[in-house]
């Protein structure tokens, strides 16, 4: 039978510690009066005798020693349970599982997550990398970074930057064949295809207010962007590439913008979160700690 007045517990409790109804109600701050009655209450919820009164002692009887045995225990790790509670609200702990795509992650991810980690020792990290569609609920991930819009309702979503794309190759493609000027050159030039985009084999480009979509082929497709990144610098054609894929090449000068006063279409990167009554303190401060240091205005990718 659980009390109907939790409060009495710990009133209990007190007056065990201190032997005395008087020196209970000092540490409580309540009357001597008080105090008897509240353990008098408890006493006649339970219908058991909990303490022997004498005027000189209190002592417990047989079923008190075993009442204040078990509930002393249980407050005791109740209290343990708040205070680990407060100290995650002020100080980030525990395991983060994350999902992230293959080419972000091991292009940017580990190096972030390098700094975030010796700023935050009490947080690990379980990192895995695919380009599947997130399954957080199923799989238990804490979090997943996506590109391109939100889809399933059953996670909720944060825009972390804007992800761009660009026209590149490499010197040794220039070297042999024109510099194209405008999109409709692209239709006389090998270009690298990445086989899962749903445009593949048109590109499109906008210019102020013009948009234009030209249809591209070339010898060699492949659904992963860092395949498109090496074939591109190997010299084998054009490519489309995100700028965080991109933009260390072309900032060494390894690869070479092509058609930069146009514009391709972007995607938002989002991290996408289960739907949850909270969030977690170690969530949420992974998140700000990403959207601070990639500066999502001005993805530092970007600058080249």
């Amino acid at each position: 039978m659980i009390s109907s007045n939790l409060n009495l517990i710990p009133i209990f409790i007190e007056v065990v510690k201190n032997q005395s109804f008087s020196r209970a109600g000092i540490a409580l701050g309540m009357t001597k009066s008080k105090v008897s009655k509240s353990v008098s209450a408890l006493e006649s919820e339970l219908g058991v005798k909990l303490l022997h009164r004498t005027t000189r002692k209190l002592s417990l009887t047989e079923i008190g020693e075993d009442y204040f045995e078990q509930v002393a225990k249980t407050i005791h790790e109740l209290e343990v349970a708040q205070n680990n509670a407060i100290e995650l609200l002020s100080k980030p702990k525990g395991n983060l599982k994350i999902l992230v795509p293959m080419s972000f992650g091991r292009l940017h991810l580990a190096t972030l997550i390098s700094k975030f980690v010796k700023k935050y020792p009490n947080i690990t990290i379980e990192m895995e990398l695919s380009d599947e569609k997130p399954d957080l609920l199923t799989k238990g991930f804490d979090l997943a970074l996506r590109a391109g819009k939100l889809e399933n309702s059953s996670m909720i979503g944060k825009k972390i930057c804007e992800l761009k794309s660009v026209i590149c190759t490499s010197k040794s493609y220039l070297k042999n064949n024109s510099t194209p000027s405008s999109p409709k050159d692209l239709t006389s030039h090998n270009c690298l295809v990445f086989s899962l985009s749903s445009s593949s084999d048109k590109w499109t480009f906008s210019k102020g207010r013009k948009n234009e979509t030209i249809y591209i082929n070339g010898s060699i497709k492949t659904n992963n962007s860092d395949s498109l990144r090496e074939l591109a610098l190997l010299g084998n054609g054009i490519v489309r590439l995100p700028t965080f894929i991109a933009g260390a090449d072309i900032r060494k000068g390894k690869l070479i913008q092509l058609l930069d006063r146009y514009e391709m279409p972007s995607v938002d990167l989002h991290a996408l979160f289960p739907h949850k009554d909270y969030l977690p303190l170690k969530v949420r401060t992974f998140v700000d700690f990403l959207s601070k240091e990639i500066d999502g205005d001005n993805p530092y990718w970007d600058n080249f």
